[in-house]
């Protein structure tokens, strides 16, 4: 188990998330984030350095769903 898993981070909005799970993909750090207050909002954003960078690409976002769907369906 990730020990990551019970980690709670605010981003800059002020609004705190729950980090679901993360993954490495092409040797980037991928988390799955879930608001606390309003579980369906999500962010899938790129660790790097202790910073968060929200992913905007349609193209990798979809790719990146289909890996945690993999890992949260197990």
């Amino acid at each position: 188990m990730n020990e990551e898993k019970n980690l709670i981070i605010t981003l800059d909005n002020n609004k705190k998330y729950a980090l679901v799970n993360s993954i490495l993909l092409n040797e980037k750090k991928y988390v799955y984030l879930s608001e606390l207050e309003d579980y369906k909002n999500i962010i899938i954003g790129e660790m790097e350095n202790d910073e968060i960078t929200i992913v905007d690409d349609n193209e990798l976002f979809g790719q990146l769903i289909i890996e945690f769907n993999k890992i949260i369906q197990q």
